[in-house]
């Protein structure tokens, strides 16, 4: 299944914000893993719409979110 432009539009829009959130608390570093922490867990649930009715996947997602919080917090981001 592929994703509709649409889709791939929505995804980025809704990550945007993330970026100016990080640049005003002064943590630009983080900006671009989250980013892509977003739009990655944003593309799978996208592919996998037809499973929103069952609890397991959103289970499922919420786990793969938690794990990529803490490790966007947990690593140092550093430009070297």
């Amino acid at each position: 299944m592929r994703l509709p432009w649409w889709g791939v539009l929505c995804i980025i829009i809704g990550g945007l914000p993330l970026m100016f959130v990080f640049d005003y608390f002064g943590k630009s570093a983080l900006a671009l893993p989250t980013l892509d922490s977003v739009a990655m867990v944003g593309i799978a649930i996208a592919m996998r719409w037809q499973s929103r009715w069952h609890v397991w996947f959103w289970i499922t997602m919420t786990f793969i979110v938690a794990l990529h919080v803490l490790l966007i917090l947990s690593v140092p981001w550093t430009t070297k």
